[in-house]
């Protein structure tokens, strides 16, 4: 510490500068850091409200329904709930009930496989099979997995039928602090991921699937079967909508977006040091060097000689500057050791020598 107090102002203020140029970085990095993970976690928040907006769209209308073409076998229908035969068709075919995906051969199901099933010949181009809100939620959120999306999300409950939306352990966390806290979000940063949960809250609708085995459409039943997945009641928890984001916060890659009015700003912002460097040189250490040279001579000249004269303002005594009223100060000194020094010399020629 002796050894910074010993050197120039200015190089402790230059080192002062850079350190403070490295802790700026330092904070201005976890400050990016953090607005960068809030602007995330609103991403997460737009999926899920893109999730239960999806869901009440589809919720007024009691579910939607698909139509199937034997004439585009690329046309899946994957699971659904109901099945309707337009045009006539007969009653038993248009109210026959669900035959599981797995039963007629894979997840496409052709108009003329679904009447085969229950022993009835089409009569139309096309069936219509009814999706609930949380199967289209579901095959939305295959959709964009499959996209290769960075973004994914998921429907889930610690009460699933499927297996396949069994709960990870952060979906586990999230649904039992949510229960406990009876907040609305939970979220995690994991492995370089922001892990995001917004709640489930059974609805009347949810309450056709997953209330009792009994109350169950015919539909679940064969695809799930009786034993999980039920016991919900309006208002409480029924799951979370989990959502994953990626987080690639890298400072670098903004530079690539700057425009010339953010650059013109980094720059001022970067060479605002500088100009505060030379103020302080020139208004400080300047002025101090120059008050230095002066006392130094006044300590070792004689009264004759020059001193010279410094002077930074007209009158320094009222100027409001401490530089300059330093100057005042030590030239009042010099100037007042120099008359104390001519009466101490007049009164030593006085006495009478012996």
């Amino acid at each position: 510490m002796n050894i910074l107090k010993r050197m120039p102002i200015g190089v402790q203020f230059f080192m002062l500068l850079l350190i403070s140029a490295v802790i700026s970085a330092i904070c201005a990095y976890q400050i990016g850091s953090t607005i960068y993970l809030a602007e995330t976690r609103n991403q997460a928040r737009t999926v899920a409200d893109l999730v239960d907006n999806v869901g009440t769209w589809a919720s007024q209308y009691n579910g939607v329904w698909v139509r199937s073409d034997p004439a585009k076998d690329a046309i899946k229908i994957g699971n659904f709930l109901e099945r309707e035969a337009p045009y006539g068709a007969p009653a038993a075919a248009a109210s026959a009930a669900y035959v599981p995906a797995t039963a007629l051969g894979g997840p496409v199901v052709a108009a003329s496989a679904a009447y085969s099933a229950v022993g009835q010949t089409p009569t139309a181009g096309a069936v219509f099979h009814r999706k609930n809100p949380a199967l289209i939620q579901r095959e939305l959120a295959d959709v964009t997995l499959a996209s290769g999306s960075k973004t994914t999300y998921r429907m889930t409950s610690d009460k699933f039928m499927n297996p396949a939306n069994a709960p990870t352990r952060f979906e586990s966390t999230a649904i039992e602090r949510l229960r406990e806290t009876k907040g609305t979000e939970y979220s995690e940063v994991k492995d370089g991921n922001l892990l995001f949960a917004r709640t489930l809250i059974a609805a009347p609708g949810c309450l056709k699937c997953h209330s009792t085995p009994e109350a169950a459409p015919a539909a679940v039943r064969a695809m799930y079967g009786t034993t999980n997945g039920f016991g919900y009641k309006e208002g409480e928890l029924a799951g979370i909508i989990s959502v994953i984001v990626p987080l690639s916060y890298n400072p670098s890659s903004l530079v690539q977006d700057f425009s010339v009015f953010t650059w013109t700003a980094l720059g001022a912002f970067l060479l605002s040091p500088l100009f505060i460097l030379l103020y302080i040189q020139r208004m400080v250490v300047s002025p101090v060097r120059k008050i230095k040279v002066f006392a130094e001579k006044a300590a070792h000249s004689e009264l004759s000689d020059d001193m010279g004269k410094i002077q930074f303002v007209e009158d320094e005594y009222s100027s409001d500057n401490e530089v300059h009223r330093l100057s005042a100060a030590i030239k009042a000194m010099y100037q007042s050791i120099r008359l104390m020094r001519r009466d101490a010399l007049g009164q030593r020629d006085n006495v009478t020598r012996l």
